[in-house]
């Protein structure tokens, strides 16, 4: 729930009053892989191709700035310039915790307009479903745990490996996200609290992974 409390949170465009001279309005999206039924804002990740455009609001209709010459840039480094340019595209090229500071110059109809909007990168996330969500088994039964990842930059699904570990010992998924487990009967010499590693990564950039760690208690 807090994931989808956060991604509601992230507000989809910016709008910047200009007092009578117009309102600037600045939008932005995130490219990145994402299950199909997630209907909330794609998270900025590092690597991530980001699309901002921009339109300007006069007299309370959309104004013709297809002429107008704009001026992008982003973290004070000017990245694109010209007659236009309604939006830019560029790659996240910092790290998970850091934003991009992101403003915008319109000259058009003798006016001068100008509006910044910061957007927040993030780590890639992976959920983390099991078929006994209270993380609690009974020894001699199975646990399926399924591992659905968002916002890594990959174009298909099939571009991520899955690596299982549970007590220390490399596990086979059942599919590629999919894990089943067979629980032991705990005893004297069988610890009643076990342990799932898993390691999402990215197969064409390996420098792009995430982590999770799940304690399970048999019972």
């Amino acid at each position: 729930m807090k994931l989808f409390l956060l991604l509601f949170s992230i507000p989809l465009f910016y709008v910047f009053p200009v007092l009578a001279a117009g309102q600037v309005i600045i939008t932005w999206q995130a490219n990145n892989f994402y299950p199909s039924n997630f209907m909330g804002k794609p998270l900025a990740t590092p690597y991530t191709p980001v699309l901002v455009s921009t339109e300007v609001i006069k007299d309370e209709k959309f104004l013709d700035i297809n002429q107008a010459h704009f001026t992008w840039s982003v973290d004070d480094r000017v990245v694109k310039k010209g007659i236009g340019f309604k939006e830019i595209l560029f790659n996240v090229n910092t790290v998970a915790g850091d934003s991009l500071f992101v403003r915008v110059i319109i000259q058009v109809d003798n006016l001068t307009l100008e509006s910044s909007t910061r957007i927040p990168i993030y780590s890639p996330l992976t959920v983390i479903e099991n078929s006994h969500p209270l993380k609690s088994v009974k020894g001699g039964e199975q646990t399926i745990i399924t591992a659905i990842p968002y916002f890594f930059n990959v174009q298909s699904f099939y571009d991520l490996n899955f690596s299982w570990v549970a007590n220390n010992q490399q596990q086979e998924g059942i599919n590629q996200n999919q894990l089943l487990l067979n629980v032991s009967q705990p005893s004297a010499w069988t610890p009643n609290v076990f342990f799932v590693n898993l390691i999402v990564q990215n197969r064409t950039n390996p420098l792009e992974f995430k982590e999770e760690r799940l304690k399970f208690k048999a019972l």
